[in-house]
């Protein structure tokens, strides 16, 4: 039977016909941790009178970074991030106004499982470079030119003006899939010549950047930052938010108060462990083993199959495929855990010492008094989790094909 089955990944979802008899097996496509790149944009007045609020916004980011590893999930996997983040200097023209990791490394986090405080690196990098700004108190502002021009060079809507703006984008990856957060403080309102809905944030075809959007300017009224759109703006940074419907954001406030979860969205992470249900119970060998395969699709095609992650060359095939999006990708079999650590990862929540891999943990235990998570009526939650790094990997995504026992 040909059946429909959806392909999720951070950019979207996409439906794919592929044979699968129906009514026998479970095939999920699942994003992997780490599957988007989020690039934090720090477009803060730069102006000598508001030294007080880059200050404050410095201490922002290094909470809101730390923040980003309390995202309740299982403890036995790697929590990769993949962060890179530009300070836009809104008093500036022309490239100049663009700091990025070409010019100070600290700014690109890259990593599947990095050290407890790289967090804090990145943020005393945003920091040291807020508290650089220099510009005069008679410098024109302009933060909402510099956001849509960022946009527009991130997106390849304009190609770069010279040679620094060339190493700038160049040393940005994977932007076309990326949740760009925009973090704007200002402490007087926008100076932008141009009328505001001429401030627009690019797109790309096929693939669209995600923009969220945090903002402070006095004279906000401070009941937007709950979501009351009821007054009419008054400022142009307002207006210019107010005025992207495609846009995610959290509304202008006249305070920084309102940040108290932090700048930015908490990355949303597709687990495996868990979170898949499945129509029928997943069948299993007399060794009750489960009758499943896991393949990773890598976004480098030239990437090895590692075998630190529990990852192998598929047997059949060991040459990269091209996913439903036309894109080449290197495809990797995650191997089920074997022997004392297949023990562990079934009855231990914190599966100290485990190898990478995968398994299927067992009704009833420890483990499935943690994870588990409820099915609609009629479904029955997979017990499937992947522990060491076995579910990670910067922009990649996992197929988990399941046999399932027969309906009666």
């Amino acid at each position: 039977m040909r059946v429909a089955l959806i392909w999720l990944l951070a950019v979207g979802c996409v439906e794919v016909e592929q044979d699968v008899p129906s009514e026998a097996w479970s095939d999920e496509i699942m994003g992997g941790r780490g599957t988007s790149t989020y690039i934090a944009v720090f477009v803060v007045d730069d102006r000598a009178a508001a030294s007080d609020l880059r200050s404050a916004i410095a201490e922002q980011t290094a909470r809101s970074f730390a923040l980003l590893r309390d995202v309740p999930n299982d403890p036995a996997e790697w929590r990769p991030v993949d962060w890179q983040v530009i300070v836009a200097l809104p008093s500036r023209q022309g490239s100049a106004r663009f700091v990025g990791p070409n010019q100070v490394p600290a700014l690109a986090q890259i990593w599947d499982d990095g050290p407890p405080d790289v967090e804090a690196t990145v943020a005393a990098a945003v920091a040291d470079e807020l508290a650089s700004l220099t510009a005069g108190d008679d410098a024109p502002f302009r933060p909402l030119e510099t956001i849509s021009d960022l946009s527009a060079l991130l997106t390849g809507a304009r190609p770069p003006v010279d040679d620094r703006e060339s190493a700038f984008s160049s040393s940005l990856v994977n932007v076309k899939s990326s949740l760009v957060h925009v973090v704007l403080a200002a402490s007087t309102d926008d100076d932008s010549p141009l009328p505001v809905d001429d401030y627009g944030l690019s797109e790309i075809e096929r693939f669209k950047p995600l923009y969220s959007v945090v903002a402070s300017v006095p004279g906000a009224d401070q009941t937007a930052c709950f979501g009351d759109t009821s007054t009419a703006p008054t400022t142009r940074i307002e207006a210019w938010m107010l005025s992207m419907e495609k846009v995610t954001f959290n509304l202008p406030c006249a305070s920084w108060d309102f940040a108290k979860d932090g700048l930015f969205s908490i990355p949303q992470i597709d687990r495996l462990t868990g979170a898949m249900c499945t129509s029928q119970p997943i069948a299993e060998s007399p060794d009750g083993e489960p009758a499943c395969r896991v393949l990773a699709y890598l976004g480098d095609p030239d990437a090895p199959c590692d075998p630190a992650r529990g990852w192998r060359d598929p047997l059949e095939n060991g040459a990269p495929a091209v996913d439903p999006w036309g894109d080449l990708r290197r495809v990797c079999e995650v191997q089920p855990l074997e022997g004392a650590d297949l023990a562990a990862c079934q009855t231990s929540t914190p599966c100290e010492g485990c190898g990478s891999g995968w398994c299927r943990y067992k009704a009833g235990s420890e483990v499935s008094s943690e994870l588990d998570e409820f099915c609609d009526v009629g479904g029955y939650p997979s017990r499937l989790r992947f522990v060491g790094g076995a579910h990670a990997g910067a922009r990649a995504f996992f197929r988990v094909m399941c046999e399932l026992e027969p309906l009666d």
